[in-house]
């Protein structure tokens, strides 16, 4: 019995056996087939992803007017798989190469041996971004960086299969290329661009060539629609290696982005760059697209609505370089055409910012010299080493002496002190207290002498009188000028989206950290007398100028400075971002100051004796100024600056001019009233036409 059970119990489990082995080799076979039948995952295929650069937001002015948009272009990209699985990719290189070449059709290759033999190192040439590809390169291959160039060409030929067939010279351009098609793999992309901007007859020659792998990409590039503003715009421009791992990897950029370098471009990268495209593709080895689809689709950047007004600004350019150059003029005819003597026949840089008082808005900041912004690149080398830098954006980076413009710091101080407005001082042209301290007024000379007479706070604004506020410097201590100074943003960033120098307001802690030695570490009474009359180690920006000023106009209330009134979706239809008009401090005058301050600037261009009394008195609207008059230790003449508001009784605009090696403020009241002529008028005659989207404009 249990000899039966046994063998009916083997025969159900060969059984089971049997019908477990036949669906086994159905599901083999079926798998065999699939796999036949299905071209993805098999070595003849490739997937990757395809990077995507999503066409930037445009800039435009205050009003509408684009400054910056977008130009269609094309790049050209090769696929190393379908190219190395062709017979002859370094041929097809070499091609590649020799016809741009011969058509003039710039392409990317960064391989730091020179051209020629015998080969020299050319490292020195790369930019930080492609040394570090050189280094990861040598990195990755474990070859020695000490190798000598010839053996660096030696071992790329090797490992290229470069064949001695080719010349030397077409053995350096092919693989000039294969090690650029090396580097993606390094930067985290798929393919290579070798050729970017190109026109369509450009890349037509270059389609001719049929190589495998060669594709075409449509994409933009930067265009500048204006003249003008060219250091506060700013420009775009390939990542750094330290960019994309400190900042733009954890944003999902890819490797070889544009992004804003500069100016406004960099300061609103967060709304100009959109959302980079990423596409997946599967080809065959030749070339075959199998399947695409987006992974991430492209979305354009948001268009920044500045602050802007690019008719002042065009204004302000050309009256600032005006009258730099007439200044210039006027001091070598005065010094007999001797251009190193002084009288501002050195004059040759400066800058002008405007800023509307209510609210912070920029409307022009304007350097001289400069340049045309559609000219970067082209001329970037010439630029570099031209006279003046007119790189230099100095509107918001280069913080010099105020000079007399600060003085009005040094008054408020003095009544909080306890010092009445009516406190007078009688000057002789000479402030004599100090026997080591040589301080006289700027309108006495060793020949003639010369002083204001009797002044009391405000005639002392007005004629701007060094020996006056020597006195009420004297009487106290730095901490209480540089608690106001402080207040009005002195040493300190004026808010501004495009990163500004924050110069430096004199006290004791920051001559401590200026210098090395005990000695000149020191404060002493002469710091305090220089630093009252905009002097000593006080330094300012132009931006922060016009900030400062803005906020007496108003009566206290300080605005943090700002480029960017809204951005707005690519089609103007959604708000994406406002400006923030909430006032940065409040309540920084009491009125009587206020009163005090105004009374003494609005004398300075309605009273005889105002420094600025020759530009403003017959002038239509009534302005609040102060020139400025600042010594440095360079050499050459002074360096001028004037600051005002206007209306006086009703302040909507302040403008701060800034000249290097000027001579006397006085004379760049000009400039601003040329400004301020361009915007009393445009808001008589001017009417702005609305755009299709009510999101452009208030």
């Amino acid at each position: 019995m249990d000899r039966t059970y046994r063998f009916r119990g083997g025969i159900i489990v060969f059984l089971i056996f049997l019908v477990a082995a036949a669906y086994a080799i159905r599901l083999f076979s079926l798998q065999l087939t699939k796999s036949n039948e299905n071209a993805y995952g098999s070595s003849n295929t490739t997937t990757y992803t395809q990077y995507v650069s999503a066409a930037r937001g445009e800039i435009l002015d205050r009003h509408g007017n684009v400054l910056v948009s977008n130009r269609a272009t094309y790049n050209v990209t090769l696929q190393s798989f379908v190219l190395f699985n062709s017979e002859d990719p370094n041929g097809y290189l070499l091609q590649l190469a020799q016809t741009c070449i011969k058509n003039g059709i710039a392409y990317e290759e960064n391989l730091p041996i020179s051209d020629t033999t015998p080969y020299v190192y050319t490292t020195d040439e790369l930019s930080s971004t492609d040394q570090y590809y050189y280094r990861r390169f040598l990195l990755n291959r474990g070859w020695d960086a000490d190798m000598t160039a010839e053996n660096l060409a030696k071992k790329l030929k090797e490992a290229y299969r470069i064949s001695d067939e080719y010349t030397e010279e077409e053995a350096r351009l092919i693989m000039g290329l294969r090690y650029e098609l090396d580097l993606p793999s390094y930067a985290y992309a798929d393919t290579y661009t070798p050729v970017k901007d190109i026109s369509a007859d450009q890349l037509a020659i270059l389609k001719e060539l049929g190589i495998p792998g060669m594709d075409v990409v449509t994409t933009t590039v930067r265009e500048f629609n204006t003249d003008y503003a060219a250091q506060i715009l700013g420009h775009v421009g390939l990542m750094s290696a330290e960019e994309y791992e400190s900042t733009y990897q954890a944003q999902n950029y890819s490797m070889d982005a544009t992004v804003g370098k500069d100016g406004m471009e960099a300061a609103f990268e967060q709304y100009l760059h959109g959302t980079d495209g990423q596409k997946v593709v599967t080809v065959t080895s030749d070339g075959t697209v199998v399947d695409e689809y987006w992974q991430v689709e492209p979305q354009t950047g948001s268009n920044v609505v500045t602050t802007i007004d690019i008719g002042m600004q065009e204004v302000a350019e050309s009256s600032l370089a005006k009258y730099v150059q007439e200044m210039a003029e006027m001091g070598k005819q005065q010094n007999g055409n001797d251009e190193e003597a002084a009288h501002g026949s050195d004059a040759k840089s400066g800058a002008v910012v405007a800023m509307d008082v209510n609210s912070g808005e920029v409307l022009c900041a304007a350097n001289y010299p400069t340049y045309d912004p559609k000219d970067y690149a082209e001329k970037y080398n010439e630029l570099l080493e031209a006279d003046g830098d007119p790189l230099a954006n100095r509107a918001l980076n280069y913080a010099l002496a105020p000079g007399s413009t600060f003085k009005m710091i040094t008054a408020v101080a003095a009544l909080r002190h306890g010092i009445s407005d009516g406190f007078t001082v009688n000057d002789t042209g000479r402030f004599t207290k100090y026997s080591d301290f040589p301080g006289k007024c700027w309108i006495y000379t060793s020949s003639y002498g010369g002083g204001h007479g009797l002044l009391d706070m405000r005639g002392a604004i007005a004629d701007s009188c060094n020996v006056y506020f020597y006195t009420v410097g004297d009487m106290m201590e730095i901490e209480e000028i540089d608690a106001v100074g402080e207040s009005f943003g002195f040493g300190q960033s004026t808010g501004s989206e495009i990163p500004d120098a924050k110069g430096i307001l004199a006290s004791r802690e920051n001559k401590k950290a200026l210098y090395d030695t005990e000695l000149d570490q020191d404060w002493y009474k002469a710091d305090t007398l220089m630093a009252s009359i905009g002097q000593s180690i006080t330094t300012a920006t132009p931006l922060q100028l016009c900030r400062y000023v803005a906020a007496l106009s108003t009566g206290g209330t300080l605005y943090n400075a700002t480029f960017l009134r809204r951005a707005v979706s690519s089609d103007f239809q959604t708000l994406v971002a406002a400006q923030n008009d909430t006032p940065a401090a409040t309540g920084l005058l009491s009125q009587s100051e206020y009163q005090v301050i105004k009374e003494g600037m609005l004398a300075c261009a309605t009273e005889p004796d105002g420094t600025a009394y020759k530009y403003f008195s017959n002038y239509d609207i009534t302005v609040a100024c102060k020139t400025g008059t600042a010594q440095h230790g360079n050499g050459g003449s002074d360096n001028a600056s004037f600051v005002c508001w206007a209306p006086a009784d009703n302040p909507e605009i302040a403008v701060a001019v800034y000249v290097e090696h000027g001579d006397t403020g006085g004379f760049f009241s000009q400039v601003a009233k040329d400004i301020l002529d361009y915007y009393f008028g445009s808001k008589d005659l001017a009417q702005e036409v609305e755009p299709e989207n009510a999101l452009l404009v208030d």
